[in-house]
């Protein structure tokens, strides 16, 4: 009698997924930081808000590349947390909307630039100029999305995801968290 070796089912995501998970935070907090030493220092001469802008570009091409690697990767996935069926929605909601404003911060920020008339240097490699034509409106409207609405919003849904990974590993002391681990 032979038998088929099943494969058992993993109890973490895989390595590109965590690796894609675990930069992300990295380069967002690189990038907070530098926005944060901009407006609370001379600027080091537009150093700061010049490397905030360039890896703010990076940033969106890095999630296209993330978004694109967890679609891969769905299919083999760990298996879903034993949750409620109000938690499991709600996780998948908060994963869908920071997806998607990790992609809209980045890409507001250069339209908002694009729409002040400014090129955007990319560390001195290249430009990008401006392509669109200068609209003070516009880039007012963007600035507002870009520093009020969606970076308060990937704050909220920061703390509502560490909080539920937190509630995971404190109270119900499950596995949840060391799937990202």
């Amino acid at each position: 009698m032979s038998h088929v070796n099943t494969p058992q089912p993993r109890s973490r995501w895989s390595l590109a997924v965590r690796l894609f998970h675990w930069i992300s935070v990295l380069a967002l907090l690189v990038i907070w930081a530098l926005i944060t030493l901009h407006e609370n220092t001379d600027g080091a001469g537009g150093l700061y808000i010049g490397l905030h802008k360039a890896l703010g570009v990076c940033f969106f091409f890095w999630m296209l590349a993330r978004l694109t690697n967890r679609v891969i990767q769905k299919s083999i996935q760990p298996p879903p947390v034993v949750a409620s069926r109000w938690q499991q929605l709600s996780a998948g909601l908060v994963h869908s909307l920071l997806y998607a404003l990790l992609l809209l911060m980045p890409l507001s920020g250069f339209l908002m630039t694009q729409f002040s008339g400014r090129a955007t240097q990319m560390f001195g490699w290249f430009e990008i100029p401006s392509l669109l034509t200068p609209d003070p409106d516009a880039a007012r409207w963007f600035n507002q999305l870009h520093t009020d609405l969606i970076w308060t919003a990937i704050l909220l849904l920061t703390v509502a995801h560490i909080g539920a990974a937190l509630y995971h590993r404190l109270v119900k002391k499950d596995q949840t968290l060391k799937r990202m681990l």
